[in-house]
């Protein structure tokens, strides 16, 4: 009908990256409803917030590419991943492996409406290296910029997860998280609000909390100590990092 095609008018088709579950999201999302403050990356470079969170725009993050499913796949699918302990219960998909390759994981997750975090160990693997390089250089002029207390290294995360999937609130050291592919609702408790970690958003009160759709290519900063909260949106892909040896009580 046409009522349909105009509503559809409103909307853009995000680049999925071949991760499925593309989904629509409100022309110029830049200007539209978000708690936090918006910053563009070389501003934010230059005279960074460390005191509330902030979402990053512009950050050209080129390692976006890589991480295309078909590409990703094609070139570290082979991959040996250590089966999570939670998932190896699942006997009947894995046929008992405590071991899949990567591309078998990845299916896995995305089959059955999980999300999956991959921890550091992970990125060490000497055949994860070339990628680890590419996708992670560019974010840690972000953790440089953190400042003194900062060292040069973080934590490193990577995830992929199925849209309804997220967390609960918790909190932890400043993070930076840069999202692919998908789009990722956050929540912020707001300082001194009742909100307690563990909590789940859909369960708080909504004026307790900050809340801000991230979409590909945004990076999010997340302040050291702040609970917060995220919902997947679509299969979303993307990485972290927490800085080691930083936080505003160091």
């Amino acid at each position: 009908s046409s009522m349909h095609w105009s509503w559809l008018a409103c909307f853009a088709v995000l680049d999925d990256g071949g991760w499925g579950g593309a989904v629509g999201t409100p022309e110029g999302h830049s200007a539209g409803a978000c708690d936090l403050a918006v910053a563009t990356a070389a501003a934010w470079l230059d005279s960074p917030t460390l005191d509330q969170p902030v979402v990053i725009r512009g950050a050209n993050w080129t390692a976006v590419e890589v991480l295309r499913k078909d590409r990703l796949l094609a070139t570290f699918g082979d991959v040996p991943v250590a089966v999570p302990g939670e998932h190896r219960l699942n006997a009947a998909y894995f046929g008992g492996d405590a071991t899949l390759p990567l591309r078998s994981f990845v299916e896995f997750v995305l089959r059955t409406g999980r999300e999956q975090v991959f921890n550091s160990q992970w990125w060490s693997r000497q055949e994860l290296l070339p990628l680890r390089q590419v996708v992670l250089e560019e974010l840690y002029l972000f953790v440089r910029a953190l400042g003194a207390t900062a060292t040069s290294t973080a934590s490193e995360f990577a995830y992929v997860g199925a849209p309804g999937t997220g967390t609960s609130f918790h909190n932890h050291g400043a993070a930076v998280n840069a999202l692919a592919f998908g789009m990722k609702r956050w929540f912020f408790a707001r300082p001194h609000s009742e909100v307690q970690e563990g909590d789940k958003p859909q369960e708080t009160n909504a004026n307790s909390y900050l809340m801000c759709i991230q979409y590909p290519g945004e990076l999010m900063f997340v302040p050291d100590g702040w609970l917060h909260a995220t919902v997947n949106m679509a299969h979303s892909v993307g990485v972290a990092l927490v800085p080691q040896g930083y936080g505003q009580s160091v």
